[in-house]
């Protein structure tokens, strides 16, 4: 599968699960909807966060994903403190399982994000984010299934 088709494989709905190790869990949905050409799609992911403590918080959180020209994978910010930065540029690779992955980094202030990607599809796909820096230390793996 190239990263076109890879690309349309993840229009519409998903189910999430998010682990944060030592930090929360989160359970809820995702889905990708056509973006204004057909090279976006709108990401959007909203849940439930159970803290450590037990205390629940409603979340969300929204990206661009765009197919760029050389058939990589550009996925911007939409929501939060920087709409339309770049977060990660993503090269698929087939893997040994017969997906495809990807990983790239991004630096925010101090803090660096390393994002690895491996797509399932049509049935699922993983995100692998690991923060390290001066303000923030953790891990967030994110589990999506067809539901």
């Amino acid at each position: 599968m190239d990263a076109a088709a890879a690309f349309a494989g993840l229009a519409g709905a998903w189910r999430l699960a998010r682990e944060i190790p030592d930090q929360g869990r989160m359970s809820g949905g995702a889905v990708f909807t056509p973006g204004d050409d057909r090279w976006a799609l709108h990401y959007r992911e909203t849940g439930t966060l159970e803290l450590p403590d037990g205390r629940r918080l409603d979340v969300f959180r929204a990206y661009t994903w765009r197919l760029l020209g050389d058939g990589r994978i550009a996925i911007d910010f939409a929501d939060g403190a920087t709409p339309g930065a770049r977060f990660v540029t993503l090269d698929f690779a087939a893997d040994d399982a017969g997906g495809l992955q990807a990983a790239d980094s991004h630096l925010c202030g101090a803090d660096l994000y390393e994002a690895s990607i491996t797509l399932e599809l049509p049935r699922a796909f993983t995100t692998d984010i690991r923060v390290r820096g001066p303000r923030k230390d953790y891990r967030a793996i994110t589990r999506c299934h067809r539901p």
